[in-house]
């Protein structure tokens, strides 16, 4: 899985933190368990998703 935002006008493309990304691939591979009581909670969803949030590189 390829992270990446578009921005501005040209269009450039912008790498989201290795650390992010994994963060990423893991919380959707977790969120795909097969036993639920693997799965995280929709409040652990928004608590990792939101500590990765905080590492993205934010481009005005």
């Amino acid at each position: 899985m390829q992270v990446s935002v578009e921005v501005g006008q040209n269009n450039k493309q912008l790498q989201w933190p290795r650390g992010v990304h994994a963060g990423v691939q893991s919380l959707g591979q977790r969120m795909l368990a097969t036993r639920p009581e693997q799965r995280p909670t929709a409040a652990q969803v928004a608590a990792e998703v939101a500590v990765l949030l905080q590492q993205v590189p934010q481009y005005a």
